[in-house]
């Protein structure tokens, strides 16, 4: 493993966004690739549900599936994993499929950023494999209304109010104790719609930009990209 690791090494600045499903991680995903954050290869297509894109690693969100499966979860489970379950057996081998994903989506990459609203229930899992390659990553957590949440959960995949309220409520107490003791900032989903990039410029000291940051073309794209019109739930 310590062969991959040290393929794996990264001057440049990792950061992993964080959140509730339909909380704004895509949003800012987005953004981070335009600022040029490298996101991986094999990103997931965009569909009705989020027209610009999810900016999730299809490789890593099978891989996190996977992980949940081997406890008879999903990501909309309404239980904790048991206790100490990022110690599991069966778990050795996903480290290890991990750290390859990790080099062969990243290798060499100055400026990472990693999105998959999975993280948030399986960071103990993820932590080890951050610690394995060297990365000390930058966490960043999106809030959102978890009644807007449970809304747009609702149309998409038909959940109830109350469910998708348990389920806003685990993963926040769940990203709020992995990433207590780590780097981590907030960003409030409203207030990143009115200003997208005052929200990337006012958390820099987390990341890694040019100098020249932004540029009027790399804020109009900004801008453009993150339109409050594809906000369906106010």
């Amino acid at each position: 493993m310590s062969k991959n690791a040290d393929m794996a090494k990264n001057k440049g600045n990792i950061v992993i966004v964080l959140g509730m499903h339909r909380s704004g991680t895509s949003a800012f995903a987005g953004t981070l690739k335009i600022a040029g954050y490298d996101l991986g290869k094999d990103l997931m297509p965009a569909n009705e549900y989020n027209v610009k894109g999810y900016f999730e690693n299809n490789k890593i969100v099978e891989l996190n599936d996977k992980i949940l499966g081997y406890f008879n979860a999903s990501w909309d489970s309404m239980f904790f994993l048991p206790e100490k379950w990022e110690k599991d057996e069966r778990l050795r081998q996903c480290k290890i499929d991990a750290i390859q994903i990790i080099n062969s989506e990243f290798n060499g990459k100055d400026n990472i950023a990693i999105k998959d609203p999975r993280f948030g229930i399986l960071l103990p899992f993820w932590k080890s494999v951050f610690e394995s390659l060297q990365f000390k990553p930058n966490y960043c957590v999106l809030l959102r209304s978890p009644t807007e949440i449970s809304l747009s959960l609702e149309n998409r995949d038909h959940f109830s109010i109350q469910k998708s309220h348990i389920l806003w409520t685990n993963y926040l107490m769940a990203i709020e104790l992995s990433t207590r003791a780590e780097k981590r900032f907030f960003i409030d989903y409203t207030d990143f719609l009115k200003a997208p990039t005052e929200a990337l410029k006012s958390h820099s000291k987390y990341f890694k930009f040019k100098d020249s940051f932004p540029l009027p073309e790399m804020e109009t794209e900004i801008e453009e990209f993150v339109d409050s019109k594809y906000r369906h739930y106010n």
